[in-house]
This record gives structure tokens, C-alpha cells and sequence, in this order.
């Protein structure tokens, strides 16, 4: 007779992540301040118009220097107000 019992397998939750050896960070996992993923504020609006701003943290793990473009779309009611 055993006296143990072995379990195996998933009993939490689990997420996983594939990403590519460039990418945009995870705002948890990149452990910045205001940092990682993709960061907007808006440091001037009124009535009439608002000035955007986006910063977005990108990793690059392929050991050499890599060329990306990035591009935002604003949206609103499903349709593009702004483009960047």
C-alpha cells in the first residue's frame, strides 16, 4: 500500500505568453515606473482639440540591433480620428 498521492497537472490558472524577439513589453513584467506596453496621455485638450501622447516600450531580445515602425490609430465609434 502507498502512503503518498502524486497529482499532476494544471490546477491555477495559467496564461501563456509567445512573443516575438521584438515586441512590445507587458506593462506588468517589463517592472518600470509608467513604463512598458503602450503608455497615453494627454498633456493638452479643450473643447476644440487635444494634443496626444503615446510611448510605447519595446524589447528587442534578439541580440542585435533590429529596425520596426510602429503605428497608433485613435479611434472613436469605430472609426480612425487619428493616425501616427
Amino acid at each position: 500500500m502507498l502512503d503518498f498521492s502524486t497529482h499532476g497537472g494544471l490546477y491555477r490558472e495559467v496564461t501563456l505568453s509567445v512573443r516575438n524577439k521584438l515586441h512590445i513589453t507587458d506593462e506588468i513584467l517589463a517592472d518600470e515606473v509608467a513604463g512598458g506596453g503602450v503608455f497615453v496621455t494627454y498633456p493638452e485638450f479643450s473643447k476644440e482639440k487635444a494634443l496626444v501622447a503615446v510611448r510605447t516600450h519595446v524589447a528587442n531580445t534578439h541580440g542585435v540591433g533590429r529596425s520596426f515602425r510602429i503605428r497608433h490609430r485613435l479611434m472613436f465609434a469605430g472609426e480612425i480620428v487619428a493616425s501616427f
